[in-house]
């Protein structure tokens, strides 16, 4: 799980820039992604609270580790 202070800038993020298929959102504020066959869920704080520290680290194995920077920080 990934907390999240904006859901709409997560799922750019997620599905558009990183290209992660977006199996399905559910109210309030949640996202589940496909990453390989394991789920990333994307969570927004509930009641208008803060998004705190997430639960753990996410690895993605990329073959340019260079151009992915590059892209990353456009």
């Amino acid at each position: 799980m990934v907390r999240v202070t904006d859901l709409d800038a997560s799922l750019r993020f997620y599905r558009d820039a990183l290209g992660l298929p977006l199996l399905f959102q559910a109210p309030p504020g949640l996202a589940f992604f496909d990453l390989g066959g394991i789920r990333l869920m994307v969570s927004a704080p509930e009641g208008g609270g803060r998004a705190g520290p997430s639960t753990g680290a996410i690895y993605f194995r990329v073959a340019e580790s260079k151009q992915l920077r590059a892209f990353l920080r456009k």
